[in-house]
């Protein structure tokens, strides 16, 4: 009885971990994936067009979204102040189109590598600006993170100072989009997708008033 109830146990305790092993799988191996392609069109077809790029990806994340919504797999947000809508859009419209510029004028070694240095630029960013600070432990550890990355980027001859400069704006970028989507999710305890939608959905019905010139506009 004993070994049949510990049994018991260890699939139940698989069983709980198997969904969000595939999640992490699924999701690595899709951004992965998208960086990839991304690079792809940017060396391969010269589509330099980073904004055109982000345009097409913010759409599609918009389908999904309303689909997924419609499903009922999550509830949207539908009370969310205005003025929140407006500052979380900004912020996730600068910060895809920073790293798509960052994909286009680095390698995608360097673009993976500034992705890394989001984590310790959070971790500044809050104890600037909210005074939040984080244990001996997690500091030693990204200490050691900031090192590699260091060595890694000194090594990587195709590294510019122009392309470095890019690639720490969406550093920058993916923190303070971070941090800011963070706090708005404890401030309406609400999950990211629920806000995500309706701050895409301002998004595109103020699209009409966007000039086309700078949606279609070259970057580098």
């Amino acid at each position: 009885v004993g070994y049949k109830s510990k049994m018991s146990q260890f699939v139940d305790t698989i069983l709980e971990n198997v969904k969000p092993l595939a999640y992490a799988l699924f999701n690595i191996v899709a951004v992965t994936g998208i960086v990839a392609v991304n690079k792809q069109v940017f060396r391969e077809y010269e589509f330099h067009f980073p904004i055109t790029l982000v345009m097409i990806h913010v759409f599609i994340t918009y389908c999904g979204l309303l689909t997924a919504n419609l499903l009922g797999l999550f509830e949207a947000k539908k009370d969310m102040p205005v003025s929140p809508r407006v500052f979380l859009a900004a912020s996730f419209v600068f910060y895809n189109c920073a790293s798509l510029v960052n994909l286009n004028v680095n390698t995608v070694g360097f673009y993976q590598i500034s992705k890394i240095l989001v984590t310790p630029m959070v971790m500044i960013l809050n104890l600037a600006l909210f005074g939040e600070g984080t244990s001996p432990e997690i500091k030693g550890a990204v200490s050691i993170m900031v090192i590699g990355v260091t060595v890694a980027t000194v090594s990587d001859v195709d590294v510019t100072l122009f392309g470095f400069i890019i690639g720490m704006t969406t550093v920058a970028g993916a923190a303070q989009q971070q941090i800011f989507i963070g706090r708005m999710q404890k401030q309406l305890q609400a999950t990211v997708l629920s806000l995500l939608l309706p701050i895409l959905h301002n998004l595109f019905s103020y699209s009409r008033r966007i000039n086309c010139y700078w949606v279609t506009l070259p970057l580098f």
